[in-house]
């Protein structure tokens, strides 16, 4: 009886989910084909719709945990007894970091020796030493046929339920276009310029690769780096997301002064992104001709340069309470800016002469 309840449940989320998604995708259909009429290319394999449907698959299966979720804020908020534990658990959080911060200023005032830190530094080393060697020991081992069932099944489950989300933002990101280019071929008025914003479609776009290839759930993979991806890869995808970036804000910047062509073009590239996301060419979202090698956005430089500053001044911070030596501060600053610049703000790494450059400049009174 529970399992022929559990699938009637299930086959009309399916209904209803499908009844949505042909709903959306007629009406989008509506308002961008006659915009992008022959400006596609043929070649697309139209996986949108399918994406679409199950996208409204796994919102509909994650509706009884929202509705959960909103019944215990309602409690909470109502004053009762799980309000009560939220304030005894924020008091207690309170109380241990005033303690921490109150033992860090007693250390502050007493900082520690040289010999201290290097004690640190080695424990970190073997730390680290041992994390890799654990990860060399289990990828030394084959396979199970339990593992392998299960993470094919994970990986199937999240095929089917997750990673959709962007198609239906640059789907409905390309409606507004549509939109804005018929209101503006039929005339607007007086200071009438439609305008589209594409903040929500960069968004997806910068985290289309961590939408599509995850972490893993586990946490010794994700502690061993043992992710879907590597890094060097995850890198050449932010690149390209970059300059797909890049081709959307020049066009955005272009309704100010040819609205008709800057919508078009924009519809255009959004049901392109759509359609090569869809089939996961995450690293051919638009095509060479429509991007600019020397038009690359960049994300959160603010932040970037925020974090290499307050690096910086961490590090020579605890660099003056270990004890390290005034005359050695200053080549330290330099090692110390150079690298962080290459962390944070994605630099070259300097070869040994230009370290060496780096040291007798910084060494300069």
């Amino acid at each position: 009886m529970r399992e022929q309840t559990i699938e009637r449940v299930r086959r009309r989320r399916d209904a209803f989910a499908q009844e949505r998604a042909t709903i959306f995708m007629e009406h989008t259909r509506e308002l961008v084909a006659p915009v992008v009429s022959g400006h596609v290319p043929d070649s697309l394999p139209g996986l949108v719709p399918q994406c679409v449907l199950l996208w409204w698959q796994g919102f509909l299966t994650q509706v009884p945990m929202m509705l959960a979720l909103w019944v215990m804020l309602a409690i909470a908020v109502t004053g009762g007894s799980l309000l009560n534990g939220m304030v005894d658990a924020l008091r207690w959080t309170a109380g241990k970091v005033t303690s921490a911060a109150t033992g860090l200023g007693h250390t502050w005032e007493s900082p520690p020796g040289l010999a201290f830190g290097l004690r640190v530094a080695l424990a970190l080393f073997l730390v680290v030493t041992v994390i890799f060697a654990v990860r060399g020991v289990s990828l030394s081992f084959p396979e199970s046929e339990r593992a392998k069932r299960e993470r094919e099944r994970r990986e199937r489950q999240r095929a089917e339920r997750g990673g959709f989300l962007p198609v239906v933002v640059l789907l409905m990101s390309a409606a507004r276009c549509s939109r804005a280019y018929q209101q503006w071929s039929r005339g607007t008025g007086v200071a009438g310029v439609p305008r589209v914003s594409m903040r929500s479609v960069e968004r997806v776009i910068w985290r289309a690769h961590k939408t599509r290839y995850p972490a893993s759930e586990s946490f010794w993979p994700s502690t061993l780096g043992l992710m879907d991806i590597g890094s060097h890869h995850r890198r050449v995808l932010k690149a390209h997301a970059a300059q797909v970036v890049g081709a959307l804000r020049a066009a955005e910047a272009r309704q100010d002064a040819e609205p008709a062509e800057a919508l078009r073009e924009m519809a255009v590239m959004l049901v392109i992104i759509a359609e090569r996301y869809a089939e996961g060419r995450l690293g051919q979202l638009l095509d060479e001709d429509r991007l600019d090698s020397e038009v690359s956005a960049t994300q959160g430089e603010y932040l970037r340069f925020l974090g290499l500053g307050t690096a910086v001044i961490a590090a020579m911070t605890a660099a003056v309470s270990f004890g390290i030596p005034s005359d050695a501060l200053g080549p330290l600053l330099g090692v110390v800016a150079t690298f962080g610049a290459v962390i944070f703000l994605r630099g070259r790494i300097p070869a040994s002469a230009d370290l060496v450059d780096i040291l007798r400049g910084a060494d300069r009174r």
